[in-house]
């Protein structure tokens, strides 16, 4: 079955191998891949009871966004979209992410890369690029609150690092939404051992995960994913690698009952 999505973005999605993709979909209860999930005990244990945790998080699942959200604009498809994305994924590489740690940004608990990464910035802008030309102005903004970081603590250095030295919108996955400055340190210092196994497996940019809003409150769903070049290639064979003649994937399942375990 088909399915129109009210809005669109860009994310960085772990695969959904891995053990950051396992803990979010229990931080979470919601993989956009896969569905649902089963709450997880010593995950619910981690999230102390708190409703920011994972808050408003729980309609999206565990991601990075690369895009803000957007609606199409008029005389746009997603077939267009879908080959501009197609494109843009054949001439970018992939990207071996810096290593992700426990942070708090504005009041958020957040994974967020130890350093920046100028491959993954490129990434982003290319992905402003493409979507300035297909979105309908001002769809956005219903998205976006304050976006100025006041500051990120780090644990287990006591500090502030330097928010000067930070670009507003830096490359993070929320855990949780803007809480009491206090709790979301003792929070980020309670997830920092705890996640320090996930945390350790090494994290690529391998894909553009583009996923869309089914609306009426329901979780945000993945659409499609764009493999990443290893090197970046010039299409030759006029043939894409994606979805020519079946389309992306406009459809997902409202609630698969799938449990992690």
């Amino acid at each position: 079955m088909h399915q129109d999505y009210e809005d669109y973005a860009v994310y960085w999605i772990p695969r959904t191998d891995s053990a950051l993709s396992v803990f979010g979909a229990g931080w979470t209860g919601w993989c956009a891949d896969r569905g649902a999930v089963a709450d997880l005990p010593e995950i619910r244990r981690l999230r102390r009871g708190r409703p920011e945790a994972p808050g408003s998080n729980a309609t999206y699942g565990l991601h990075a966004a690369l895009s803000t959200p957007f609606r199409l604009d008029r005389g746009r498809t997603v077939w267009s979209l879908d080959q501009r994305l197609l494109a843009l994924s054949q001439a970018l590489p992939s990207v071996r992410l810096p290593k992700l740690e426990v942070m708090v940004m504005d009041g958020r608990v957040v994974l967020s890369l130890a350093r920046p990464s100028r491959s993954v910035n490129q990434v982003a802008r290319c992905l402003t690029d493409l979507i300035r030309g297909i979105r309908r102005d001002g769809g956005h903004q219903r998205y976006t609150g304050a976006s100025t970081i006041a500051g990120i603590y780090l644990p287990g250095m006591g500090a502030w690092s330097d928010a000067g030295m930070l670009e507003t919108g830096r490359f993070h996955i929320a855990l949780t939404d803007r809480m009491d400055l206090a709790d979301a340190m003792d929070m980020a210092d309670d997830l920092t051992p705890a996640l320090a196994s996930v945390l350790a497996e090494p994290q690529t940019l391998a894909d553009l995960a583009l996923v869309g809003n089914p609306g009426r409150g329901r979780p945000w769903r993945l659409i499609e994913r764009y493999p990443l070049a290893e090197e970046p290639r010039r299409q030759t064979d006029g043939l894409p690698r994606s979805m020519t003649c079946r389309g992306p994937r406009l459809w997902a399942p409202l609630d698969t009952g799938l449990a992690i375990v």
